[in-house]
């Protein structure tokens, strides 16, 4: 089955930030947590900007 663009609607692309965003609000305890931190400012953010949600202590 093939879908048209029409059919898919709009694609949203994903901007550095929002990548970020997402690995940031995935992370699965404060261990995955702390690695993810890394993981962004290795992409040259700052975790602390970007509005995400921290995994439950």
């Amino acid at each position: 089955m093939r879908l048209t663009e029409r059919e898919l609607g709009e694609i949203e692309p994903y901007t550095p930030t929002r990548k970020a965003e997402f690995l940031l609000s995935d992370a699965v305890d404060e261990a995955d947590y702390r690695i993810v931190r890394q993981e962004v400012w290795k992409m040259g953010l700052d975790p602390d900007s970007i509005v995400h949600r921290r995994p439950a202590s």
